[in-house]
């Protein structure tokens, strides 16, 4: 549903713990509320698009969420999840020139980016249920044109099948994309820049990659 989407998100669990990995959510920015927000930290500047329209101004993204936090505010639903829908998105490394940092470099990519989410989909693993959700203005009528539309469509693709956190038909086979010894130069390199004083924290991350992971839904 949401491959072809300008943006969407996955949230879900990889630790499987009471409390913390029960649902899972999915969604995008098309729906009647939704909006994509990138942020260049440099330049204050914002760039939001909503219904197609992109508009641009300059404030921080911390001003700018906060205020639209209190905007929006939306009344607790009788719902399974503390999820609502809402903002989702990333706070870059490089905004630590707006909170005392210094030394910022510039990235192909926005220093933040969020979803403003008004529909979803919830998974829940355990009771197997799946939850369509939507954020609606006071007194709005319900969309039900978007409900029945994913429904429709999650049931041509069987859903929801008999899921199960961990569970796997065929054993999952995976490749490093850097091996140990490749792994361990990396970490005295990066020791070594920390000595020179060229950075006080270093995050080394290695890629797993797998052919064979089935479809969850």
């Amino acid at each position: 549903y949401y491959n072809k989407a300008e943006a969407a998100f996955w949230l879900h669990s990889a630790v499987i713990r009471d409390g913390i990995s029960r649902f899972s959510f999915m969604g995008d920015a098309s729906g009647p509320m939704g909006a994509i927000i990138r942020y260049r930290s440099q330049e204050r500047l914002l760039q939001i698009s909503r219904n197609g329209q992109v508009t641009t101004q300059r404030e921080s993204i911390f001003d700018f969420l906060a205020r639209e936090m209190d905007t929006d505010k939306c009344a607790r639903a009788d719902l399974p999840f503390d999820f609502a829908g809402g903002f989702v998105g990333y706070l870059g490394y490089e905004l630590k020139q707006e909170c005392d940092g210094k030394g910022p470099h510039s990235s192909d990519q926005p220093d933040a980016m969020f979803i403003f989410a008004d529909r979803f989909i919830a998974f829940d693993h355990v009771a197997k249920e799946i939850y369509l959700a939507a954020l609606v203005k006071e007194n709005a009528a319900a969309p039900e044109a978007w409900f029945s539309e994913m429904a429709e469509g999650l049931a041509k693709l069987g859903v929801p099948p008999a899921l199960k956190h961990g569970e796997q038909r065929a054993p999952v086979i995976f490749k490093l994309q850097q091996g140990r010894a490749t792994y361990l130069a990396r970490i005295k390199e990066a020791q070594q820049e920390i000595d020179a004083g060229e950075t006080y924290e270093v995050c080394l991350t290695n890629k797993l990659t797998t052919k064979n992971i089935q479809d969850a839904y």
